[in-house]
């Protein structure tokens, strides 16, 4: 049964959400009372980017920002998917400089009123380097969204099937069905991935009945039990030596808990961020162990 208060809370956030769409002066105020009741001590510390942001934009979920401890992410590639800090590196000045990528990209966040036209990859920069480096034939994400994040995968996998990596290598997004989902993933990278619409309760396991993935990336329904059915799902079924981030380790320890109960070691990386009032999320991984341990 769902109580009272959080039903009301329900409501609550349903309402800034629409009251925060409009233009002026009036959705300004709650776009800016929104970032206050969500995120109090970001909006304490960052109050002038707060203020500037609710001025310039409608967005309320999925922020998007540069960070700049770069080193902190090629450690973290490094601990968890066994790769040179540097290779890492390189990863990441590869993605910066994707040309067509990034032009792709912006010209889809141009269009929208709530983006700025630069594309901003955060932490998914980790991402695109694990990827690179594993060449995974099956990569799953989980929690598609408006699809950057399955932008940069599917740009990994790409690079990778360029260089000789299986011709049948994709990224899967799960998620619910919407008219947002995806929309702006590329049309160059539409081959380079798959999205599979539905409950990831019934979907996810369905999936890795026939295929064992690789990588995998928690990035859907923020519960601890949903996460932490994701997780299992995966972990049964991927191969020796793959990996599984999550991407709300910042605020729940599942992945970290998950970790511990089978034995192996537990990685977390969190974004410093450059220019904007979010303070930033962080990156939990772990790497399954290329052989049984002996009991």
């Amino acid at each position: 049964m769902v109580s009272v208060s959080s039903l009301a809370s329900r409501v609550k956030l349903r309402l800034f959400r629409e009251l925060a769409r409009f233009s002026g002066e009036f959705g300004y105020l709650h776009r800016l009372e929104w970032i206050r009741c969500n995120y109090p001590d970001a909006f304490r510390q960052r109050r002038e980017l707060a203020m500037a942001f609710a001025r310039s934009s409608v967005r309320l979920t999925n922020f998007y920002y540069k960070i700049d401890n770069l080193d902190e992410a090629a450690a973290f590639c490094r601990a968890v998917g066994g790769m040179p800090a540097p290779e890492a590196m390189g990863y990441f000045q590869e993605l910066f400089g994707d040309r067509e990528l990034n032009e792709a990209l912006g010209a889809k966040l141009a269009a929208l009123p709530d983006h700025d036209p630069r594309p901003m990859f955060g932490r998914r920069i980790v991402w695109y380097a694990l990827v690179r480096h594993a060449k995974p034939r099956v990569a799953i994400e989980t929690g598609v969204d408006e699809g950057l994040g399955t932008s940069v995968l599917a740009a990994a996998i790409a690079r990778n099937r360029r260089e000789g990596a299986p011709a049948d290598s994709r990224v899967y997004g799960f998620d619910l069905p919407g008219d947002r989902l995806g929309h702006l993933i590329p049309d160059y990278l539409r081959g380079d991935c798959e999205l599979v619409t539905g409950d990831s309760r019934r979907t996810l396991p369905e999936f890795v009945r026939t295929r064992s993935p690789q990588f995998f990336l928690h990035d859907s329904l923020h519960s601890y039990e949903h996460e932490r059915f994701e997780l299992q799902c995966a972990w049964q079924a991927a191969l020796p030596g793959a990996v599984l981030l999550s991407d709300n380790s910042h605020a729940l320890p599942t992945l970290a808990d998950f970790a511990r109960e089978n034995g192996v070691d537990y990685h977390y990386f969190g974004e410093r961020v450059v220019g904007h009032w979010y303070a930033g999320a962080g990156a939990g991984g772990i790497r399954k162990p290329l052989a049984e341990r002996p009991s």
